[in-house]
C-alpha cells in the first residue's frame, strides 16, 4: 500500500473513531444521582445502606462516611460533605444515627425540589431532573438548613418548643413526623441486633420475639418521659390521656399549617378547629367502646383481663355475630332463597342506616357523627351493638 495513503487511512480511522466517540459521549446521559436518595426517596434502601456504612454501633463517623462515598452505590454520594450531615447531629456527638440521617435526607430532598421543581408537582422530571443530576454531578448542592431552622428550604419538619411548651400558639406535643423518625430510630437500633435477614428492619415472628422486650421497655421508658407530669416514675390514665391529646393537637396542628409558617390563618384555624373536635369526639368514642368491654369481660374488675377472662371473649362474639345474620337473613332475604344478594344487602344496609339515624341522629345531618355514636352506646348499649352488627354482617359478600 502506497505510504500516504496508509498515513490518510490511518488519519481517516483514527477521525471517524474520535468522531463517533464524540457523537456517542453526546448521547450519554447525566448519571441519575436522585433515584433513592432525593427523588424517589427510598427510606428502606437508604436505611439498609446507612447501617452497612455505619457499621455495628449504628452510628456513622466522619471516617466511615468518608470511606463508604468511595464506594459506588454507597450510602455517602459524591455531591454530599459530612459537615451537613452534622447540621443534623442534635445531641452533637459528632456521631450520625439513622434518625438523625432520615431528616438530613427529607432536607436534601426538600432543598433540591425547592431549587429546581418549577411546576411544583413535588417531583423532578424531564428538564427538571437534568437540571437537578448535572448540578450534583458538579458537586452542587443547594444549601439546607438543621431541622428546626427557620431557614427556607431544610427546615421541613416544624417541631414543638424545645421546653415543651408552646411557641406562638402552637400546641405542644409529639408530631406524627417526630413519632415517625423515633420508630425508624428504634428499627436501626434494634435491626443491629436482631435483623437476621439483612434487609436493615425488625420483621417475622422469631425477630419480633426476640426483640419484643427491648421494645417494650423502649416504649414504657419514652411513655414516662412523654406523659408523667409529676415525675413519680409511672404514667396515670390522666397523664397519658392528656399527654396523647396534646401529640393529636400538634399533629392536626401541622396538618393544617398548609404554608408550614407555623401560624394558622383564619381557614387553616377553622379547620384544625373541627378537626380537632372530631379527633377528641374519636378518642371519646372508643374509650365509651373499651370501658363497655372491659364492663363485659373483666369479671374481678382489677382493669385487667386475665387469661380465664380473655377466653370468654370469642365464644361471646361468636355468638353475637350469629344472631346478626340470623337476623339479617330473617329481615332482608326478601326472595327467600336462603342468601343475600347484592340488592339485597344494600337494601338492608340502607334499612339499618335508617333506623339508627331516627334514633340517635341528634343534628339530623343523615349521618353518625362520633360524638353521636357515643351518646347512642350510652342511651342504649344493646340497641348500638345490635344496629352495629347488624350492619357489619351486611357488607360481607354472601350470607347463607
Amino acid at each position: 500500500m502506497n505510504r500516504n495513503l496508509a498515513i490518510t487511512l490511518t488519519l481517516f480511522m483514527t477521525w471517524a473513531s474520535g468522531n463517533a466517540l464524540a457523537q456517542n459521549d453526546s448521547r450519554i446521559k447525566t448519571p441519575d444521582l436522585l433515584k433513592d436518595a432525593i427523588d424517589p426517596f427510598s427510606v428502606g434502601k437508604e436505611r439498609v445502606l446507612f447501617l452497612k456504612a455505619a457499621g455495628v454501633d449504628t452510628e456513622l463517623n466522619e471516617d466511615e462516611f468518608n470511606a463508604h462515598q468511595a464506594i459506588i452505590g454507597g450510602f455517602a454520594r459524591k455531591y454530599e460533605r459530612f459537615a451537613n450531615l452534622l447540621k443534623f447531629d442534635k445531641n452533637r456527638n459528632k456521631l450520625i444515627d439513622w434518625f438523625e440521617a432520615d431528616a438530613y435526607r427529607r432536607a436534601i430532598r426538600g432543598a433540591v425540589l425547592a431549587e429546581y421543581d418549577a411546576d411544583k408537582n413535588n417531583r423532578l422530571t424531564g428538564k427538571e431532573r437534568d437540571a437537578a443530576n448535572k448540578a450534583l454531578a458538579a458537586g452542587k448542592l443547594p444549601r439546607i438548613a438543621s431541622v428546626g431552622s427557620k431557614e427556607r428550604p431544610g427546615a421541613l419538619i416544624p417541631r414543638p418548643g424545645a421546653d415543651g411548651g408552646e411557641r406562638g400558639g402552637r400546641p405542644r406535643g409529639q408530631t406524627g413526623e417526630e413519632r415517625r423518625q423515633e420508630w425508624e430510630k428504634l428499627q436501626s437500633r434494634l435491626a443491629a441486633k436482631y435483623d437476621r435477614d439483612g434487609n436493615g428492619r425488625i420483621n417475622g415472628k422469631e425477630e419480633w420475639a426476640a426483640a419484643g422486650e427491648e421494645v417494650r421497655e423502649y416504649y414504657r421508658q419514652r411513655e414516662i418521659e412523654r406523659f408523667d407530669t409529676n415525675n413519680d416514675g409511672e404514667v396515670s390514665d390522666g397523664e397519658r390521656r392528656r399527654g396523647r391529646d396534646r401529640d393529636m393537637q400538634a399533629e392536626l396542628w401541622r396538618q393544617n399549617d398548609k404554608n408550614r409558617d407555623g401560624e394558622l390563618d383564619g381557614e387553616e384555624r377553622q379547620a384544625y378547629k373541627n378537626a380537632l373536635r372530631e379527633g377528641r369526639d374519636r378518642v371519646e368514642h372508643d374509650e365509651e367502646n373499651r370501658r363497655v368491654f372491659m364492663a363485659r369481660f373483666d369479671k374481678d374488675e382489677d382493669g385487667e383481663l386475665s387469661e380465664q377472662e380473655r377466653l370468654a371473649i370469642g365464644p361471646y362474639y361468636e355468638e353475637v355475630r350469629k344472631v346478626a345474620r340470623e337476623s339479617a337473613m330473617k329481615q332482608f332475604d326478601s326472595n327467600g332463597d336462603g342468601e343475600l344478594n347484592s340488592e339485597e344487602r344494600q337494601a338492608g344496609r340502607e334499612a339499618v342506616e335508617k333506623e339508627a339515624n331516627e334514633k340517635y341522629d341528634t343534628d339530623g345531618d343523615g349521618k353518625l357523627s362520633f360524638r353521636e355514636r357515643t351518646g347512642a352506646v350510652r342511651k342504649d348499649q344493646k340497641d348500638a351493638e345490635r344496629l352495629y352488627f347488624l350492619y357489619i354482617t351486611l357488607l360481607e359478600k354472601r350470607e347463607r
